[in-house]
């Protein structure tokens, strides 16, 4: 998770937007518009050995669970998706959360000004 945070006086937070990346999961089966299960056959046919499909799955688990924890906290509005953000929604925030890894946090990092 990556955070940047516009210096305020007193820290008086106004925007925080929480931008969540696209999983590989979540990309393939929009890309694909396929079900779970033919995604991990269509996998299976790629030749993609079980445990890489099996960590494509997980991982897309644990992101999916880190992002329901922050939702507990945060309104819906707040999650700014990754194809949608822009260096204009960047710009309004006051506190950006990069959700995701290292590539993620470095893809928002090039929407942020003043980090």
């Amino acid at each position: 998770v990556g955070v940047w945070m516009k210096p305020h006086p007193r820290f008086v937070l106004v925007v925080i937007i929480i931008v969540p990346k696209i999983t590989t999961y979540e990309f393939d089966t929009h890309m694909y518009r396929l079900t779970r299960e033919e995604l991990i056959s269509r996998y299976q046919q790629e030749s993609r050995i079980n445990e890489d499909t099996e960590a494509i799955i997980k991982g897309h688990e644990r992101h999916k669970q880190s992002e329901a924890e922050l939702k507990k906290f945060f309104a819906d509005s707040q999650f700014i998706p990754q194809d949608r953000l822009t260096k204009d929604i960047a710009a309004k925030a006051d506190l950006v959360i990069a959700l995701g890894g290292d590539d993620h946090l470095q893809y928002v990092s090039h929407f942020v000004d003043d980090a």
